[in-house]
């Protein structure tokens, strides 16, 4: 089973409103990703510097916790969220992708087993997203405190620590996977346009 790990931060962006509390298709976007996420995650975790934004919003069951370590950025969020799952399986995904995918996170893990990595990432036009990940639990928080304590928090720094296997879009439509479960929004318009689609 799944820990489902939402990095929901606390920056303002998009005219100082928050994207995973503005609606899309008539669902507010973090509920949206909740409504996936409980396909295959035993429990939810949002990991955001501003509990009282969803506090009102989100299904009791959620769990809602703060960083430990203060402005680190998304890896203090990885480290929060990591430490608290109780789940050996941990899908990480940022509060701003409205098309997350439990089929794509499901199959993501099945690589997982079959090659003992630390991490399975997608790679699309290049790019990797490691906000879209599906994670060992164990070794991945074990390997963050080493980052953090010795003044690091950048991802890509994770990246070279833990064992990763890279899935490309040619893999994912192999398997039938829509690639479009990584697409993030960064402003109104490509809300506007995403809603559409």
């Amino acid at each position: 089973m799944f820990t489902g790990i939402i990095l929901a931060g606390g920056d303002e962006r998009m005219d100082e409103k928050k994207i995973p509390l503005l609606y899309f298709r008539n669902e507010r976007l973090i509920m949206r990703q909740i409504d996936e996420m409980k396909k295959i995650c035993r429990e939810i975790i949002i990991v955001t510097n501003e509990p009282h934004n969803y506090l009102p919003i989100v299904p009791r069951e959620v769990r809602i916790i703060t960083d430990f370590y203060k402005k680190r950025g998304p890896i203090g969020g990885m480290h929060a969220g990591f430490s608290l799952a109780t789940n050996d399986l941990v899908w990480v995904v940022s509060c701003d992708m409205p098309f997350l995918s439990a089929a794509a996170a499901e199959w993501m893990a099945d690589r997982l087993k079959q090659t003992g990595a630390d991490v399975v990432i997608p790679v699309l036009n290049g790019k990797a997203h490691p906000y879209y990940g599906v994670y060992e639990r164990k070794d991945t928080r074990n390997n963050i405190v080493d980052m953090i304590d010795r003044g690091k928090s950048k991802i890509s720094s994770l990246l070279e620590k833990i064992d990763c296997v890279l899935v490309s879009e040619r893999d994912l439509e192999t398997n039938r996977i829509s690639p479009l479960f990584v697409y993030r929004i960064h402003s109104l318009q490509e809300m506007s346009e995403a809603e559409s689609w």
